[in-house]
């Protein structure tokens, strides 16, 4: 039975983070945001910009936005930290 309760309190402790890290919390930034900041380092105006689509994910077990972007030829994908809004990876 004990078991069974842990279980239960560290899957809602889950699902909370979870919830919290997709936008249910001010703390989170925008995916507008987001955007902004993988365009700014890749030193990309949004008018030269073909497609730009983003997905929460995690990196490393960190909440964040997985942005794609296309411009030209050229292609970015950056992983934005969903709280910090720190660059965790850039390809």
């Amino acid at each position: 039975m004990k078991k069974k309760l842990l279980c239960l309190v560290l899957a809602l402790t889950v699902c909370l983070g979870l919830l919290t890290a997709c936008g249910g919390s001010s703390d989170v930034i925008t995916e507008a945001q987001a955007i902004e900041i993988a365009l700014d380092a890749a030193g990309l105006e949004i008018t030269a910009v073909d497609d730009v689509h983003n997905h929460p994910g995690d990196y490393q077990g960190a909440p964040c936005y997985n942005i794609h972007i296309t411009a030209g030829d050229r292609e970015y994908t950056f992983s934005i930290h969903a709280v910090t809004g720190e660059i965790l990876n850039r390809e």
